[in-house]
């Protein structure tokens, strides 16, 4: 198998969110400056050019995917914890006894069930996998998201 590992500071994103820790209780709200490493795996090369892939379009499929989450406060639309209410132009987020309104322009409703490192990790690979579908034959696509230095999440998806 062949290995194209992608590692670039413009792969990255800063968002706000909160973390849901229990039921009961959750981070407060803050931000992060999101930074991606990937690794595409492929069974072959073009036989012909000795390519696996023009990494101009990996590069390209990455850095949209990064642009649609910068500057944006992510919540997780299938927490079971968080009640949503649209109004007027604005989102109100209830968790327990804290409730935020923040407009809507400003937000971007995930289907997830957490704003954790995790979970945008594999919602990342899968909008990846899902955006590489027909224009790339990938058969192994690991994402590393880091929100600090030394503290990532891993994702891994075979034959995406």
């Amino acid at each position: 198998m062949f290995y194209i590992e992608l590692t670039k500071d413009r792969f990255k994103f800063s968002v706000a969110h909160f973390t849901i820790l229990s039921p009961t209780q959750s981070e407060r709200l803050h931000g992060h400056n999101y930074y991606l490493n990937l690794k595409f795996g492929f069974s072959e090369l073009d036989k012909d050019l000795a390519l696996a892939v023009d990494m101009n379009l990996l590069k390209d499929i990455v850095q949209t995917a990064c642009d649609k989450l910068d500057e944006r406060v992510l919540v997780a639309e299938k927490s079971p914890y968080l009640e949503l209410h649209k109004d007027q132009g604005s989102l109100e987020i209830k968790f327990q006894k804290k409730v935020y309104r923040l407009p809507l322009e400003d937000v971007l409703l995930l289907p997830l069930t957490n704003i954790s490192c995790e979970a945008l990790a594999e919602y990342l690979a899968r909008e990846l996998a899902l955006a590489l579908r027909g224009k790339v034959s990938v058969q192994r696509l690991t994402l590393q998201l880091s929100e600090t230095r030394g503290q990532a999440a891993v994702y891994t998806t075979e034959n995406p």
